[in-house]
């Protein structure tokens, strides 16, 4: 049967609003067809090259088709659901130049909680591009779906169904085959794949492994203390080369600390550097596809066994609720555990971290052994809203709050990011090692090191740590401090500045204990670390990970 012109009219204009549709999604949305089908076809089998063109063109169809849904409940869900997962990945993209995948869904979830408010007054101008974008579309949208419903050009509900349903499974196929390396589809199955990719890859969550070592030694010191900042780039401390003057008093004192210098942290994300810290994991563990990180016994539990009063002493969270990957199970292990009540205001304070200097002060007073696991607030983005107190900006010029970070504000950004440290850093030292009476006290070693560092606007991208793919090298270099400096006597070699990393904390401190030599990992007292190396992407290996080795690092400013 022939077409009648009126029908031949209706699917040209069908055609029309397809291709208007896939133009937004790969046009305006970023989504990298043309690079990927192009490596695919030089470098796999046809039958993969065809399986990924299929699956990418009914997913572009897929979207396409929810337009001539009939039932307006319905398209309006889906289509809300479209304008979601744009605006997420549109903003990702803005601040970290790949959009949202596996590794930002991780920290959203492990740190959204705790800094959500200083991520809108840093990348606020970034959800407003968004935003802006995501009306664009809508107003185009708009006057598509008024089309179609004036001229009820409208499909049938199954055979639109059949297509998501087709798109979705081939899609997350692919996602889940490559482990998430080829996630080139149109942003909401980008999204909905990570998500459902993440949902069935749990990670072990349990009571760890018994402890079976004995310390067979005496312990060296009565206290051990690690502080573990936050988000402090270690070539941003004067004390370390940098030219502004960041760490004046602990520049006054270096005859009293043991200075290692540049060392890299375990990964570029908070959450895994302290679990890589507390568990003990080596770098030629990881990924840790195993969970051993989450199995194995702690810190705690070795403290605890070597006769140590173990005290968890964070200022990031409030009340019991835990971060970090450290669980429930793990505070079984932990005497002493604080952290701020709910509601709790630090701002202003006389001192920075006051409150963590107290109940340092307080543990050691009240105990003959303890183990100390501190967590501080330190210098998390957004800098000028609660890093340092107005009174203390001592680098101009320097962000207002709510200054956006953007390439123009980089020379501002760097200023209140150091003000951060004199604060935060240089400051909490000046309260707190007179009233833990260093460097006169033989029976304490205190380990300084942060999370991981910190990039800023750098490479073209603003987020400032936490990239999964090759991240800035200033995101993995950290400050590493011994207090005091007759620690130097433990060393069996001479200490290397810029030849240490998080990896050898656990072995040193275990040994330190009274413990054997532990059984994967050198100590720091013994040898400088062959290499300085932090992990980045998921730690796990559900997607991919890499390695970035610190040969070199660039000037912050």
């Amino acid at each position: 049967m022939a077409l009648s012109e009126k029908n031949i009219r209706r699917l040209l204009i069908i055609a029309i609003i397809f291709f208007m549709i896939i133009a937004l999604e790969i046009y305006v949305l970023d989504i990298g067809i043309l690079k990927i089908s192009k490596e695919l076809f030089y470098t796999k089998s046809i039958i993969i090259f065809l399986y990924y063109e299929l699956s990418l063109f009914f997913s572009i169809l897929a979207l396409s088709l929810i337009f001539f849904i009939k039932d307006k409940k319905i398209f309006i869900l889906l289509f809300s659901f479209l304008i979601l997962t744009y605006s997420i990945n549109k903003t990702y993209l803005f601040i970290n130049g790949s959009g949202f995948g596996f590794k930002e869904l991780q920290v959203f979830i492990h740190e959204a909680g705790h800094f959500a408010s200083d991520a809108f007054l840093a990348y606020g101008r970034y959800f407003y591009y968004s935003f802006a974008i995501v009306i664009g579309m809508v107003a185009i949208s708009f006057f598509i779906r008024k089309y179609i419903v004036t001229f009820r050009l409208y499909l049938s509900s199954l055979f639109i169904a059949i297509i998501i349903v087709f798109a979705m499974l081939t899609s997350y196929s692919i996602w889940y085959k490559t482990a998430g390396y080829l996630n080139n589809f149109p942003t909401p199955f980008k999204i909905m794949n990570t998500v459902f990719y993440h949902m069935g890859n749990s990670i072990y969550f349990g009571d760890r492994e018994a402890l079976a070592m004995e310390p067979n030694k005496t312990s060296k010191y009565d206290n051990i203390i690690w502080i573990i900042d936050e988000s402090i780039g270690g070539a941003y401390l004067s004390i370390n080369g940098n030219s502004k003057q960041t760490t004046p008093f602990l520049d006054s004192i270096q005859d009293q600390f043991i200075n290692l210098g540049l060392a890299s942290s375990g990964a570029n994300c908070s959450a895994d550097s302290h679990l890589i810290l507390m568990s003990g994991i080596q770098l030629n563990q990881l990924p840790d596809e195993q969970n051993i990180s989450l199995k194995r016994s702690s810190i705690f539990q070795y403290a605890k066994k070597a006769g140590y009063r173990t005290h968890y002493i964070s200022g990031q969270s409030e009340d019991k609720i835990l971060q970090n990957y450290l669980s429930e199970y793990d505070l079984e292990d932990i005497d002493n555990f604080y952290q701020p009540p709910k509601g709790f205001n630090y701002i202003p304070f006389p001192l920075p971290e006051s409150d963590l200097i107290q109940e340092i002060n307080t543990a050691l007073l009240e105990n003959k052994k303890n183990f100390l696991f501190v967590v501080k607030r330190g210098a998390h983005f957004h800098w000028e809203k609660n890093s340092y107190p107005e009174s203390e900006r001592a680098f101009h010029p320097s962000l207002e709050s709510g200054d956006p970070l953007i390439k123009e504000n980089r020379t501002k950004a760097i200023n209140s990011y150091q003000n951060s440290i004199l604060w935060t850093v240089d400051k909490f030292f000046e309260s707190l090692l007179p009233l833990l009476n260093f460097p006169d006290r033989d029976d304490t070693i205190l380990f300084y090191t942060s999370d991981h560092g910190q990039s800023i606007i750098e490479n073209d991208r603003f987020s400032t740590h936490c990239d999964s793919t090759d991240p800035h090298l200033n995101q993995g270099i950290v400050p590493f401090l011994i207090f005091p400096k007759s620690a130097k006597s433990l060393f069996t070699s001479k200490v290397h500045k810029n030849h240490y990393n998080h990896y050898q904390l656990f072995p040193s401190t275990v040994k330190l204990m009274g413990y054997d030599q532990y059984e994967n990992g050198n100590s720091i007292f013994e040898n400088p670390a062959k290499k300085q190396i932090f992990f980045s992407g998921d730690l796990f290996g559900r997607v991919g990970g890499q390695r970035n080795n610190i040969k070199s690092h660039t000037s912050p400013e």
